[in-house]
């Protein structure tokens, strides 16, 4: 996990991509009742996971053990979440999407954490 910024990217697109073609499918089979867990979904998921690697390519720093976990973190529950939710959705159960969310949570808190505790420069205005 040396290229923090790639992964992110990398599972985010995927995750977009799987993402898109599941809405479209739910959205003409069950109508637009499902767009907000589906926006939701997309946002805390590969949205979030773009977010981090742009933080991270920005910060053009040595990525130390929480940033790998951070992103670790993200990852799982990202991949976590959608599927649960998708589970959920054909009559599964909850506790897929629960787990997820909760690993999210945790991504999010660590991401917060990189943020507050190492902050970006300032860039240099020529």
């Amino acid at each position: 996990m040396n290229n923090l910024p790639r992964i992110c990217w990398t599972v985010s697109a995927c995750l977009a991509f799987i993402e898109a073609i599941w809405g479209l499918k739910t959205i003409l089979i069950e109508g637009s009742s499902i767009f907000p867990t589906y926006s939701y979904v997309n946002l805390l998921s590969w949205f979030s996971l773009a977010l981090y690697g742009t933080y991270y390519r920005i910060s053009r720093r040595h990525f130390d053990g929480i940033d790998k976990t951070q992103v670790l973190f993200a990852v799982l529950g990202a991949v976590a979440m959608a599927s649960g939710t998708v589970i959920d959705q054909v009559g599964g159960p909850h506790l897929p999407a629960l787990i997820g969310s909760a690993i999210t949570t945790v991504a999010i808190g660590l991401f917060a954490y990189i943020t507050v505790s190492r902050p970006l420069r300032l860039l240099a205005v020529s």
